[in-house]
């Protein structure tokens, strides 16, 4: 079941379906952040906030340094992030929280991946969450997607939440067919 959609091809959909982030536009399908935006958190979130298990699918393009996507956010400063940095470490997957359980708010898990996307090229990006586990799996735009990394995360921060798109100042991505879906439910 699709809990939510959207193909970027109008405009209006970011004010009428997202809390749309600084910068934020959208030009033939895909989804960009302003080149000008050089400090700061940018994360674009949805206004739905009832993600629970669910499946995420977008187009990644690395434009410069990383693409990331958020998960679960229940604030503009409190969320899952996953990321990938070719700049900084190219071979993990970067997992972060934002939380104030944490120290300083924040912690970051940095996972073996041994897929990355390649810089100026279309990506299938795909995380799995399901309770405290996340699996990310990377792909060609049209072909089959492999398995780069899981994270658990024991504390259970967030276990719903809106789902969403990132940047930080220099790093930028644009982002297309962005796709939540359900999954189903596991007892145990």
């Amino acid at each position: 079941m699709i809990l939510f959609e959207d193909q970027f091809s109008d405009p209006t959909t970011l004010t009428r379906d997202w809390i749309a982030g600084r910068g934020m536009a959208v030009q033939d399908g895909v989804l960009t952040f302003s080149p000008d935006h050089q400090a700061g958190f940018c994360p674009a979130l949805t206004r739905r906030d009832d993600f629970e298990d669910f499946l995420i699918s977008t187009d990644v393009r690395i434009v410069s340094g990383a693409v990331g996507l958020v998960l679960r956010a229940v604030a503009p400063e409190q969320y899952y992030m996953v990321q990938f940095d070719i700049t900084n470490d190219p071979t993990v997957v970067w997992f972060h929280t934002f939380t104030p359980s944490a120290e300083e708010g924040y912690r970051v898990e940095l996972v073996p991946s041994t897929h990355v996307p390649a810089p100026g090229a279309w990506h299938r990006m795909a995380v799995i969450a399901r309770g405290e586990a996340f699996d990310v799996l990377l792909g060609p735009a049209d072909g089959p997607l492999k398995h780069c990394g899981s994270w658990r995360d024991p504390e259970r921060t967030y276990s719903r939440g809106a789902v969403g798109l990132w940047e930080h100042g220099g790093e930028a991505g644009e982002y297309r067919r962005l796709r939540v879906e359900a999954l189903p439910r596991v007892d145990g």
